[in-house]
């Protein structure tokens, strides 16, 4: 499956990750409706606990509901969710696999666009997982260190990937 095939919901168990409604899929492009509403990134601290708290009710959903691979986001942090209404839009899913849904919890939770202290990003990684928190920790140290060192190999827009660096590295 390519990412052309995505479309409007993705279904996953019966579960569907909310995305804009696909208008158009041409040979190489996918145009999606316009969803007005502000990216997660943009919302204080008590608005994004209350969508992340709807996300990560989803997330334990899924994660409990499969042991298999399933389409993920793949790109999934706060500037990839709007939030219109109270409710959540995950776009920008020209990254999307077949994967892991752990790989969508690690890459959102550990986000420093979020307003969290480190034990708040284990705690909803742990209610979606159920894993003990010593696993959690040294996952998101491994998660974080790798991200790091992804941004440090990029040499396109290096004030951007250093900005990104030094945030990551201030989530502990």
């Amino acid at each position: 499956m390519d990412n052309l095939e995505i479309n409007s919901f993705i279904f996953i168990n019966d579960k569907p990750y909310p995305s804009p409604n696909l208008i158009r899929k041409d040979y190489n492009e996918l145009v999606w409706e316009f969803i007005p509403g502000l990216n997660l990134s943009s919302l204080g601290r008590v608005e994004q606990i209350d969508i992340l708290n709807k996300i990560s009710i989803l997330q334990s959903d899924l994660f409990d509901s499969n042991d298999n691979e399933m389409i993920i986001h793949g790109d999934l942090h706060p500037d990839n969710i709007i939030v219109s209404n109270n409710t959540f839009y995950m776009v920008d899913w020209d990254l999307a696999y077949i994967g892991f849904i752990i790989n969508d919890v690690y890459n959102l939770y550990t986000s420093p666009q979020l307003h969290l202290n480190y034990e708040e990003r284990v705690n909803y990684i742990r209610m979606i997982t159920k894993e003990n928190i010593d696993v959690i920790q040294n996952n998101i140290n491994n998660f974080v260190s790798n991200k790091i060192y992804e941004l440090s190999l990029l040499e396109k827009n290096k004030d951007h990937s250093k900005n990104l660096i030094n945030a990551y590295q201030g989530i502990y």
